[in-house]
């Protein structure tokens, strides 16, 4: 996500300085709380922490992607099994949306 964050900033006159990444909001948060830089996170991550100020970044597209993976020659649980068709039906019903 580094190159989408950057370009996002660069579109608005900012050049980061990047010193440490990190993919926990939670972890994120303490750091931006403790007054250490600031951080992209997704909407639905946002907390009421008093101490934080959070601006919405609008007409710019972010994405990140996941994965889910699992071992070929590994035993899969019949939970995880029907866990992964969860998931994947949902991301296709995403992708149809669009």
């Amino acid at each position: 996500m580094t190159n989408q964050v950057g370009s996002v900033c660069k579109s608005v006159g900012f050049v980061p300085k990047y010193v440490y990444e990190e993919d926990e909001p939670a972890k994120l948060s303490t750091l931006v709380e403790a007054g250490i830089g600031i951080a992209f996170m997704p909407g639905k991550a946002r907390n009421s922490r008093e101490q934080i100020k959070y601006l919405q970044v609008d007409n710019h597209e972010l994405e990140r992607q996941i994965a889910l993976l699992w071992h070929r020659s590994r035993y899969i649980s019949r939970a995880a099994l029907e866990f992964r068709e969860v998931v994947v039906e949902y991301f296709r019903a995403l992708g149809n949306r669009n």
